[in-house]
């Protein structure tokens, strides 16, 4: 009870807060601008700030002589792409009626919040060792996002008329590594390795700054997600949204845990695999509501996957708790 409350408890005041600052800015706020420039710069500051200070913190103290660390980024490319190949494949054999409804269904499978919400939970039940892995079980998904989804996404909307692209697209390579977030947390991975081969020791009141500064990242990354809620729309698109669901928490997990086992994971440190087990139960990341505003796909659907997918962590963070004791 006491290892997955905490979790609970943080994803739910999280989205709960960031959900009533949404409504009553809504209706109450005088400047339609205001709760965007305020996502967008909580965003900022957590992954920015926050983030690369617990990350370079958690890294510092990793046993880099884990041959695993090699795995683990090919482990996160075959939970994203087995998500999204079941998406592709559920609108080949059952298509919904629109091409806005069968592009984000099939993209939305294959996001993952493996940062803040899998970061969350990772650290409260397994500990800061374990949440130093994520950067590296993340690694390919940048490239993923911005040279698969997102392209698949602007193509098939451009072909089913919903998007007309004239601007200059960049190489998804450049793109990705001019990207501000991927270069201060690749900054942070590569500062904290540098400390840990030198053999410097990482201060003791580091561990203590990390049992905060994670927790409050989760928090407020939470807060500015929630704030683009709406529950009522949430009837109208249910039942594919919990297709979608159902079919990431039946595929990915199979498809990511059996590549590990594969790989040689299950006979090593029991903690990479346990780390694994949480991240691929992981719901959808609500960066899949970026591609279905950018191209005009079927935005009601994807959130409403999204919220769905969220509200599994009520069953999925218990059973973790217990599974992994």
């Amino acid at each position: 009870m006491d290892r997955f409350l905490p979790s609970l408890l943080t994803i739910g005041l999280g989205l709960g807060c960031g959900f009533m600052i949404g409504a009553l800015f809504r209706k109450y706020g005088k400047d339609p601008q205001f709760l965007s420039r305020w996502r967008t710069r909580v965003q900022k500051f957590c992954l920015l700030v926050i983030n690369p200070i617990a990350f370079t913190g958690a890294v510092w103290v990793l046993p880099v002589g884990n041959g695993a660390l090699a795995f683990l980024p090919l482990i996160g490319l075959a939970a994203l792409s087995s998500g999204f190949f079941v998406g592709w494949l559920a609108m080949r054999l059952r298509p919904l009626p629109t091409p806005g409804q069968r592009i984000g269904f099939s993209i939305s499978c294959s996001f993952t919040n493996v940062g803040n919400i899998g970061g969350l939970v990772v650290f409260l039940l397994l500990g800061e060792l374990a949440y130093s892995l994520i950067p590296f079980y993340k690694l390919f998904e940048e490239f993923w996002y911005y040279g698969m989804l997102f392209p698949y996404a602007r193509q098939q909307a451009g072909a089913a008329g919903l998007y007309e692209d004239k601007s200059r697209q960049q190489h998804t390579l450049l793109r990705t590594v001019r990207d501000p977030f991927f270069l201060i947390i690749a900054l942070a991975i590569s500062f904290g390795l540098a400390l840990n081969f030198l053999g410097i020791a990482r201060p003791p009141v580091y561990g203590e700054i990390n049992s905060w500064l994670i927790p409050s990242s989760s928090f407020l990354l939470l807060s500015s997600v929630g704030s683009q809620i709406r529950l009522g729309r949430i009837p109208r698109y249910w039942k594919p949204a919990a297709a979608i669901v159902f079919l990431r928490l039946l595929v990915i997990p199979a498809f990511a845990l059996g590549t590990a086992l594969l790989l040689g994971l299950g006979h090593g440190d029991p903690l990479v695999i346990k780390t694994v087990v949480v991240l691929v139960l992981m719901p959808i990341g609500f960066t899949c509501l970026v591609p279905a505003n950018l191209y005009n796909l079927d935005s009601d659907l994807v959130n409403t996957a999204w919220i769905l997918s969220t509200a599994t962590l009520l069953v999925t963070v218990p059973f973790l708790s217990v599974l992994l004791a």
